[in-house]
């Protein structure tokens, strides 16, 4: 049992070896059930203990209650911090972290943990080096203590935060926290779920559209190829770079717009297929949009636009082989929208409607897995449900990322106040639960997703990460 296991405690006065901060985070770490700072206006029945410091007279109100009081000293002592020795800790958590990972060998290393003060007794290096040896182990094993899982009084990010990868299985879809140190995760960078027309291949040589004439040149710039298409609007490198995509009018004998493959090599045309929506920026209901998206990786091209007044037509293409095949998305309603991004597979893609109906497909059979404008989920473990709304001026470009397992989709509330992000199941498209502010961090807004385990914090440049739930990890 932790030494100050179920206490209502109260400190008093002031600490010499600590500060009245470490004092009430190690009784929180060791089992306290509340700590409050003394006043006068406290009624001292109330409390289990009282830990008192200097500055306190003799002969107090808090004498007369029938309840035990604790010095500094004797404090310090129960807690485990007199005699305070920074190589004693770090000796002791070498010899944890030398056994085999388990659920037992975390749980020691976080009793090791337990009451570190967070300033100026070498949490930092102790984290550290856990960290050295925690990039190892399967991140189901690293859970959320549910007696740090609490907000700090002082809304100071918790430092052993960056040790943890998922909270426990009772807390729905997770957390969001504040990165303590972000020098302890490997470099983070965005993870779109979209990409750009690949102007320029590995070898330097660079497509470049003059007029109606699309060209390839070397890196010096002397032209190599050119396909005198008609009304070349678009073109890019093949995920490969053997193949280039272009959008062009087309070929002689037909009307319209085509999407064309062309040889890397000899600008040939390799095969050409018939778009019969529009493929520029259109305005629709006042609101403007994009026609064409692109893949990460170039694989895919999908086209999410109007074909007349009275239809909107949505498409995936790719090339197999020698030649371009397509998949057609059957739309929940009739206003176009955005493509929000493509699985890391190519095997999922996502999108918005302007009327914010967010529609989760297959590829390549272009199968609706899921759809709604609405998920309800309780934003803590002890709420009500509440509906929260998907936005398409919220999700596009920035308010999504697909991963290999769990999509991360921004959602608001009725009042249209950010509402952290719903986790769905990239695989089936299903809402897995909803993931607001977490208890370890103050309330923070989320301006972007970088990728599945980050986001970028609204008003300045910190990052929040998503510590998952146990169920939605993978244990190896």
């Amino acid at each position: 049992m932790r030494p100050f296991e179920g206490m209502d405690v109260c400190i008093w006065g002031q600490f010499e070896a600590v500060t009245r901060k470490d004092v009430w985070r190690a009784l929180m770490d060791l089992g306290a059930q509340w700590v409050e700072e003394g006043s006068g206006m406290l009624e001292l029945e109330a409390y289990d203990l009282f830990v008192m410091g200097d500055g306190v007279a003799e002969g107090s109100s808090h004498q007369d209650c029938a309840r035990s009081v604790m010095d500094e000293a004797a404090f310090l002592q129960a807690a485990g911090l007199a005699d305070w020795s920074l190589d004693e800790r770090l000796g002791h958590l070498r010899g944890v972290l030398s056994a085999e990972p388990s659920a037992q060998t975390w749980e020691a290393m976080c009793a090791v943990f337990d009451g570190w003060p967070w300033e100026r007794h070498g949490l930092d290096v102790a984290v550290e080096y856990a960290m050295a040896h925690l990039r190892h182990w399967p991140e189901a094993l690293r859970v959320l203590p549910e007696r740090w899982a609490r907000y700090d009084e002082w809304f100071q990010v918790d430092p052993r935060v960056d040790l943890m990868c998922v909270t426990g299985p009772s807390q729905g879809a997770g957390h969001l926290v504040s990165i303590a140190n972000p020098a302890f995760f490997e470099p983070f960078a965005d993870h779109p779920g979209l990409g750009d027309w690949k102007a320029q291949d590995a070898e330097g040589r660079r497509l470049a559209i003059q007029g109606e004439l699309l060209s390839l040149t070397d890196a010096q710039g002397n032209v190599l190829h050119a396909w005198d298409g008609l009304d070349v609007q678009e073109a890019g490198f093949s995920h490969c770079e053997r193949y280039i995509w272009s959008i062009a009018l087309a070929s002689e004998g037909t009307f319209g717009n085509a999407l064309c493959l062309l040889d890397a090599r000899n600008f040939e045309l390799v095969d050409e297929v018939l778009l019969r929506c529009d493929v520029t920026w259109f305005e629709w209901d006042e609101q403007g949009f994009h026609s064409v998206f692109i893949s990460p990786d170039g694989r895919q091209l999908a086209f999410y636009s109007v074909v007349d007044e009275d239809t909107v037509e949505a498409s995936v293409y790719w090339f197999d082989g020698l030649q371009i095949d397509s998949a057609s998305l059957e739309l929940p309603d009739d206003s176009p929208g955005n493509v929000l991004g493509f699985s890391p597979d190519g095997s999922r893609v996502v999108l918005i409607s302007a009327r914010d109906v967010l529609s989760v497909f297959s590829l390549p059979d272009g199968r609706c897995l899921w759809h709604g404008d609405t998920v309800e989920a309780p934003l803590e473990a002890d709420e009500e449900p509440v509906a929260l709304y998907f936005s398409r001026q919220w999700l596009y470009p920035y308010g999504m990322v697909v991963g290999p397992d769990v999509t991360l989709v921004r959602v608001h509330d009725e009042a249209e106040c950010n509402a952290g992000f719903s986790v769905h199941s990239t695989a089936t498209g299903a809402p897995l639960g909803c993931v607001g502010t977490g208890p370890l961090s103050p309330r923070q807004s989320i301006s972007s997703l970088k990728s599945e385990r980050l986001c970028q914090a609204l008003y300045d440049d910190k990052h929040l990460r998503y510590l998952p739930a146990v169920h939605l990890i993978r244990v190896p």
